[in-house]
């Protein structure tokens, strides 16, 4: 506490302990002024000072202000202090502790001083007199009230921590560079240790014990120690070594110095640098409050008493002189205590208004933050809700999605329920058909057999008659079949090249640039019937044949007035002539048979008449109800391969077209007489 005291009471005084323009220090400021010693390092307040009047430090203050600053600054006692300075002495302070604990064992809320101040029973001393350590072996007395010999007995203490605290470690600590605890605590010395502060009036079982301890070190001159020097010549100590633990040979050069009594001289020294020792006095005084000069008597060394040679005029005299002291003394003491109650009250009433204005600042930062925890609670519950909105949606839609699926699937399946049961229909349609059609053969076979059977009865020889001319009229027949497809075939073969070249040419045209293929094709069947027409160039049409092309004619003019035809599509698998589809249509609109064409003509399938002639998809329906056949015959492009036997087999499927064409004309008229 005496060092935060400390703190604000340098900084206070430098601006007058006005609050309202202490948020106006920047940390470019703390920085700059922070362990320095203007009022006795003459290069430190150089450069303050430079860096003060040129605005670069207390930048928001004005050239008058600044002005003040400065002379309040060359009046700062010691070091200025700072927060970063207090946070590295304390690892030194907790190092002095650490020796303490060997003396004394703080109970649970005390802390190392108030442990010490509850261990002194102010035995062994004078009662207006307190014992001073002036050297190792040297003591002298100063007038001292029972407090102050409290006081002073543990500002000595401590003194003797800061000479010693490297040979009474408390936990082993390995090599550092700062001089830090050895491994060992030196008996000798924590026997020393003991003794002293017994010697100033402290008891306890730890001092008991430490007595225990052998006491061997030489025997040592009292005399008191040369003054050390605050200042030097040069730059002195840095000014980052100037807090915290000091270096080994800071520690070694500052041993032989640090007594009370030179921690409590108010001389005072200028020079270029300061010393580690001026550094050490600091932070003494910054962690035990300013002290107070001590007047000191004549050197006693430690086994002598000090009225033993004295004479008894000479005790007089220095009685008086000790009365007036103390006279003088108790009033300095009067007026700084006057002094520190009214700085006490001043800083508790600033320490309370820091307390308020920092509850306040708590409070304000209580409330921010929970005002952001409430934001953040609505935001993240916000954010929740809609997740789960977003989540019932995306449900929602699958379900949605699900259920279109599933009719979709009901729907197919419905739809392939009906087209299976339409093909059913269709099978029992057509299967019933080929029964009544089977029926109705085996009926007229029926008949016939009966017919057969009652001519047996009337004789074998009408029977072999008959059978006779049965034989002939079919002979005849197919000599008569066979004559009309030669001269067909005769007539194909002398009119073939130039109709075929003539109509390659019309359909070709828009269908197919490259006639190479259609070469191949004509020249395949002008082949094919060169070898089938091996028959004389003198074959005349016959009557029969002119009257059989007369009847074609006549049936297509008896069809034309027909509304409805039946159009068949036949392919060629290996040879053989396989129905592919039939097209019941008006006669008026052959849009549908040209659609079919064109759609097997882009499956690279070719159009053909019942004599292989080749058919453009705007000629087929035409050609077909001219010759009266009502059939396309169809032969894939790869496949195309003419020869006698294909083209034999096709003017049969033209031959049998013709028959059924007259046997459903013949059937329509007699349902049209019905």
């Amino acid at each position: 506490m005496h060092y935060l005291y400390h703190i604000k009471d340098v900084w206070g005084k430098l601006l007058q302990h006005d609050a309202s323009v202490m948020q106006y220090v920047d940390e470019i400021t703390v920085k700059a002024l922070e362990l320095r010693a203007p009022r006795f390092c003459t290069r430190d307040a150089g450069d303050l000072r430079a860096q003060l009047l040129g605005g670069t430090i207390f930048s928001a203050f004005s050239e008058r202000d600044r002005a003040g600053i400065w002379v309040r600054l060359q009046a700062v006692d010691g070091l200025i202090p700072s927060l970063y300075a207090l946070f590295e002495n304390v690892n030194y302070l907790k190092a002095l502790a650490a020796c303490m604990t060997r003396l004394v064992r703080p109970s649970l809320g005390d802390t190392v001083s108030t442990a010490l101040f509850k261990a002194f029973s102010d035995i062994n001393q004078r009662a207006d007199r307190a014992v001073i350590q002036i050297t190792e072996p040297g003591f002298s007395s100063s007038p001292a009230s029972s407090a102050d010999r409290a006081d002073l007995g543990v500002r000595q203490l401590y003194a003797y921590a800061m000479r010693h605290y490297l040979q009474m470690p408390r936990d082993l600590k390995g090599k550092e560079l700062l001089a830090r605890h050895t491994t060992n605590a030196d008996r000798t010395v924590l026997r020393e240790f003991a003794d002293l502060a017994e010697r100033l009036g402290f008891e306890s079982p730890e001092i008991i014990a430490l007595k225990e301890h052998p006491h061997a070190r030489d025997a040592r001159n009292p005399s008191e120690n040369s003054k050390p020097l605050l200042v030097t010549d040069g730059a002195g100590v840095k000014k980052k070594r100037r807090c915290g633990l000091p270096s080994v040979e800071e520690y070694l050069e500052d041993s032989e110095s640090l007594f009370i009594n030179h921690l409590h001289d108010v001389d005072e020294e200028q020079g270029e640098g300061i010393t580690s020792f001026f550094v050490r006095k600091s932070i003494y005084s910054a962690f035990f409050g300013k002290p107070s000069p001590l007047p000191l008597e004549g050197l006693h060394p430690r086994n002598n008493a000090v009225e033993g040679g004295q004479t008894l005029e000479r005790q007089e005299l220095e009685r008086q002189e000790l009365e007036r002291q103390e006279q003088e003394r108790q009033e300095l003491e009067r007026q700084e205590q006057e002094r520190q109650e009214l700085e006490r009250q001043e800083l508790e009433r600033q320490e309370l208004e820091r307390q308020e204005l920092e509850r306040r600042e708590l409070e304000r930062r209580e409330q921010e933050r929970q005002d952001l925890e409430r934001q953040e609670l609505e935001r993240q519950d916000l954010e929740r809700q809609e997740q789960e909105r977003q989540e019932l949606e995306r449900q929602e839609l699958e379900r949605q999605e699900l259920e279109r699926q599933e009719l979709e699937r009901q729907e197919l399946e419905r739809r392939e329920l009906e087209r299976r049961e339409q093909e059913r229909q269709e099978l029992e349609r057509r299967e019933q058909e080929r029964q009544e059609l089977e029926r109705r053969e085996q009926e007229r076979q029926e008949l016939e057999r009966q017919k057969l059977e009652k001519q047996r009865q009337e004789g074998r020889d009408q029977e072999e008659k008959a059978k006779q001319q049965q034989a002939k009229r079919t002979q005849a027949r197919k000599e008569h079949h066979g004559r009309l497809q030669r001269v067909k075939l005769k007539k194909i073969h002398q009119g073939r090249p130039r109709e075929q070249a003539h109509e390659r040419e019309e359909w070709q045209r828009p269908q197919n640039p490259n006639l190479e293929d259609e070469r191949k094709l004509e020249d395949q069947q002008r082949i094919g019937l060169d070898e089938l027409l091996d028959i004389d160039q003198d074959v005349d049409l016959q009557p029969g044949e002119d009257i059989q092309a007369e009847s074609s004619g006549a049936r297509l003019e008896e069809a034309s007035s027909n509304t409805t035809v039946r159009i068949n599509f036949k392919i060629c698998d290996r040879g053989i002539w396989k129905p592919a589809s039939a097209h019941t249509i008006e006669r008026s609109d052959s849009s549908e048979i040209e659609k079919a064409a064109m759609n097997w003509i882009r499956g690279k399938w070719r159009l053909f008449n019942t004599e292989l002639r080749m058919l453009a998809p705007q000629q087929c329906y035409d050609a077909v109800i001219a010759d009266g056949t009502y059939t396309i015959l169809l032969i894939r492009e790869s496949e195309i391969a003419i020869d006698s036997e294909l083209l034999l087999s096709a003017m049969d499927i033209g031959i049998e077209a013709n028959e059924q064409g007259r046997c459903f004309e013949t059937q329509e008229g007699l349902d049209e007489i019905s």
